[in-house]
């Protein structure tokens, strides 16, 4: 046998080891519904070593790459998705840092900021009655000590202690950022109420805050 019936022979070979491996895969998907999960470990690692970035082999000048649809490249799948993941991740945390930044700048100003606001009871589920701030006992109030109204924030946004304004619609008071909770995060702020009806009522409100101390 030639050299070159030799070069033929191993290559009509290596043509159907692939074909074969691409058809089990095809049936393997059709099998189990398309899902990626589902190919096997060792055809990954197959396909890893054929795509080789899509580098042709030195003897026979084969391109594997579109041979084997993307959709049967796991690796190349799930490098892929795993990028978009990372970037969603990072693009999300610029924003959130971004608004944060925002709501700081604006806070140091003494400007007014957009706030959503909800309303809470003293006796709520898994309320105390007493405040994280100075722990007072607003169970039969709504008001601090010095008079002003009590709201819940995000201390990382609205330290606690702070002295604010609210405004909304024709309503304007002040109140005294006392409580935290584990819904208020952000510009979102808690506005204690003495009944649960009051609280329904309310709803969720844009209000305008600003930091007066």
């Amino acid at each position: 046998m030639s050299k070159k019936e030799n070069k033929n022979k191993i290559k009509n070979v290596f043509y159907s080891i692939l074909t074969l491996i691409i058809i089990s895969s095809f049936i393997g998907i059709l099998i189990y519904g398309g899902e990626d999960k589902y190919l096997s470990p060792s055809f990954s690692k197959m396909a890893d070593r054929l795509l080789e970035d899509g580098k042709k082999t030195d003897d026979y000048d084969v391109n594997i790459k579109p041979l084997i649809p993307v959709r049967l490249q796991p690796s190349v799948y799930y490098k892929a998705n795993e990028k978009e993941i990372i970037a969603a991740k990072e693009k999300r945390e610029k924003e959130a840092e971004i608004k944060k930044e925002k709501i700081r700048e604006e806070q140091e100003g003494n400007s007014w900021i957009t706030m959503n606001a909800t309303n809470y009871v003293a006796n709520c589920k898994g309320c105390t009655g007493y405040t994280n701030y100075k722990g007072w006992d607003v169970r039969n109030t709504i008001y601090s000590p010095n008079g002003y109204r009590v709201i819940a924030v995000d201390p990382n946004f609205i330290k606690l202690g702070s002295l604010v304004e609210i405004r909304y619609k024709d309503v304007r008071f002040k109140a005294r950022a006392m409580d935290i909770g584990g819904a208020i995060n952000g510009n979102d702020i808690d506005i204690l109420v003495s009944s649960k009806n009051e609280a329904y009522n309310f709803g969720v409100q844009t209000v305008e805050l600003r930091i007066i101390q």
